[in-house]
């Protein structure tokens, strides 16, 4: 009789100390982000910008390194940054092969304790290295948000003023940017790291895995995007696996990787969406998500470096249209409140509900 009640006891008290642990390892996460927050604007106070999405590398054409990497003498990483710095004389790009510290650098703010995968190394062969489970705000443009090697200035600078977030390539924005107010534009949210990074085994979870599909972009002079097309990439099954197309997942698996694919997100689509490339190739333009473990929604810091918690059930606009991209480049958000949120200088002064 004794050992049933204790067990009785156990089972009503199991949820409850599962659910007081998750609050904690929540609020770690968010303090986290309040950290890297901090980080972005240490790094503003001494370079009078913020960092790029990404920016050079060993050589002025590798553009692959990211802005992560770019705060780690923010983030209590001076000395591994340094010595990454002199490991580049020999590394062109974002590979580790020529700079091995990478590998053994794990930046604890970076991961959230919610998802195990974010303190894991990354298993693609030749690119061991820890994971992040921060990621940084492209804004609410989709199909220029993984704008590569410009071939001249002048037309990347017209590329910059269609990039509405707070981070674009190679490219370093300052807080006066921000019309819309600092504490109205996201910086940094999270996002679930991909499981393998295996092209034979991809990723079929919608936290953390990515499709591909042509069809999320029709170009020419009326070319449109269209989000239902990636929001219907769930499973009619299981809405928590991806269907279709699969590709190899890198969501958050390279901290020095800035191509969007793997640091970056879109105020598009709602958190826990879908990832969708336009093509399978990582450097290719999509709808990339926010997502977590954490009940409903996940966490973000804003650029006044202050947090807070986005559900997602938040307001992301009529995702069913065809949008045309040139209609809102230098408009209001057609992503509702998440899309506002995004844009720095869209016009809109928008709180999160």
């Amino acid at each position: 009789m004794v050992i049933a009640i204790i067990g009785v006891l156990i089972a009503l008290l199991l949820p409850a100390v599962q659910a007081a642990r998750e609050a904690a390892r929540r609020m770690q996460c968010s303090n986290h982000l309040k950290q890297f927050g901090i980080a972005l604007h240490n790094y503003h106070d001494v370079h009078n910008a913020l960092p790029a999405l990404r920016c050079w590398g060993g050589t002025k054409s590798s553009t692959n390194w990211s802005g992560i990497f770019s705060l780690f003498p923010f983030m209590e990483q001076q000395s591994a940054y340094e010595t990454i710095i002199g490991e580049m004389i020999t590394n062109a790009g974002p590979d580790p092969n020529g700079a091995p510290t990478i590998g053994r650098t794990r930046v604890t703010t970076l991961c959230c304790p919610s998802d195990s995968e974010s303190t894991k190394i990354n298993d693609q062969s030749g690119y061991e290295c820890y994971k992040t489970s921060i990621l940084m705000s492209v804004g609410d443009v989709i199909n220029n948000n993984a704008v590569d090697n410009p071939s001249d200035t002048a037309a990347y600078t017209a590329n910059s003023l269609k990039m509405r977030g707070l981070f674009f390539s190679i490219f370093w924005k300052g807080l006066e940017s921000i019309t819309d107010g600092s504490s109205n534009t996201i910086a940094a949210s999270e996002g679930a790291c991909t499981d393998t990074t295996d092209d034979t085994n991809p990723n079929r979870k919608v936290k953390g895995g990515t499709v591909y599909d042509s069809s999320i972009w029709t170009s020419g002079t009326t070319a449109t995007i269209n989000p239902s097309i990636c929001m219907g990439k769930r499973s009619s099954s299981d809405p928590t696996v991806l269907t279709t197309t699969l590709y190899r997942s890198f969501r958050g698996a390279r901290i020095f990787d800035g191509r969007a694919s793997m640091i970056a997100f879109v105020t598009a689509l709602p958190p826990n969406s879908p990832n969708c490339l336009y093509t399978n190739d990582l450097g290719t333009f999509g709808f990339f998500s926010v997502s977590s473990f954490h009940s409903g929604g996940v966490n973000c810091v804003l650029a006044d470096g202050s947090g807070r918690f986005i559900s997602e059930t938040i307001n992301c606009g009529d995702l069913s249209n065809n949008y045309k991209p040139i209609d809102y480049y230098q408009q209001t958000s057609p992503f509702g409140i998440w899309g506002a949120l995004g844009s720095l200088n869209g016009g809109e002064s928008v709180t999160i509900p």
